[in-house]
């Protein structure tokens, strides 16, 4: 009895309660990153699709996880320039706001069909500072160095 009362006590300890619902988010926060990551391949077949929604929110998903550093989501979009050269006007505006979203700006870029600003969905522009735009267009230039530079060149 003596002990069943200690763990009562502990359970309803403020401190043990506190920690555990920390635990419990953390434990959240790491399902949705491992969802997340295993979804990458499936956006990359995305971003090849016929119907242009996919495309779209396939680079729009991007924008979102190359923010957050998931592995492998810069290659994803790095291996999706190519869509400059798109037939369909709707999926290249997408790319360059991704691109725009991802390289220049420190913000998310509303993509939308009939809008052909430069402004984010709150209005406004937040540029990052010149030198973290230049390292930005580097850091993509050498890792696209092995490819085709005529994608680069286009955007």
């Amino acid at each position: 009895e003596e002990s069943q009362a200690t763990d009562e006590s502990v359970s309803e300890d403020k401190v043990v309660v506190d920690l555990n619902a920390k635990i419990a988010f953390c434990d959240s926060a790491l399902q949705l990153l491992h969802a997340v990551n295993n979804s990458l391949s499936r956006i990359c077949e995305m971003l090849r699709s016929d119907t242009m929604g996919d495309v779209i929110e396939s680079l729009r998903f991007l924008s979102k996880a190359i923010r957050f550093n998931i592995s492998g989501a810069a290659s994803a979009f790095e291996s999706a320039l190519s869509l400059v050269w798109h037939q369909e006007a709707s999926i290249t505006k997408a790319l360059l706001a991704t691109f725009s979203s991802v390289y220049i700006c420190d913000s998310d870029f509303e993509i939308t069909s009939t809008d052909d600003s430069d402004i984010n969905s709150h209005g406004t522009i937040k540029r990052y500072p010149t030198e973290v735009i230049a390292m930005n267009l580097v850091k993509l230039v050498h890792s696209c160095c092995n490819r085709n530079g005529g994608e680069l060149v286009s955007l």
